[in-house]
């Protein structure tokens, strides 16, 4: 993953170098496009994001380069996987035109998702989250995210170390 576009502070962005209101207009744009992409799932995805906008998912969900790639890579299999969205927001920290924000994503399985099959009885899953986002004016440019998917598939009855074979022992062997 490349780092953001631009540099407003070194490393992170710092108050000194960034105006409060960008702050504001790129906390109304980051927690606009959570509830439009997440707890709405609109098929079109929000308007916070530009069309021409880079979104960086963890290992195993790639770049989606413009709004049309995340819309069909990522919104699309999340929405038909996601029933009954409720989104948690316990931290939300912006500077400048950068914006954090941590949560959950509560949902009712519905469909296939991550390449688990929908269970029969559909089952409600809390996906742990946290989403970043770089705001160019009056949209979103940037958005990184990391999604906690070894305690989504225990929720499931997975162990996805275990499932990983000898990347388990290495993984254990680091916690200790």
């Amino acid at each position: 993953v490349r780092p953001p576009a631009v540099m407003d502070g070194v490393p992170a962005p710092l108050s000194a170098f960034t105006r409060a209101d960008d702050a504001t207009i790129t906390r109304a744009l980051a927690l606009r496009a959570l509830r439009d992409d997440w707890v709405e799932q609109r098929a079109t995805g929000s308007d916070a994001w530009s069309d021409e906008m880079v979104w960086y998912g963890p290992a195993g969900f790639g770049i989606a380069r413009g709004v049309e790639q995340y819309r069909a890579g990522l919104l699309a299999p999340m929405h038909a996987a996601m029933g009954s969205v409720a989104t948690e927001v316990d931290i939300v920290a912006c500077e400048g035109t950068f914006c954090g924000v941590f949560g959950h994503i509560n949902f009712t399985q519905v469909g296939d998702m991550l390449g688990e099959p929908a269970p029969a009885v559909p089952r409600r899953s809390r996906l742990r989250f946290s989403f970043h986002y770089r705001s160019d004016g009056e949209r979103i440019a940037e958005g990184y995210a990391m999604f906690d998917l070894p305690a989504l598939f225990a929720q499931w009855g997975i162990d996805l170390y275990a499932r990983a074979g000898g990347a388990a022992d290495w993984v254990h062997d680091i916690r200790a």
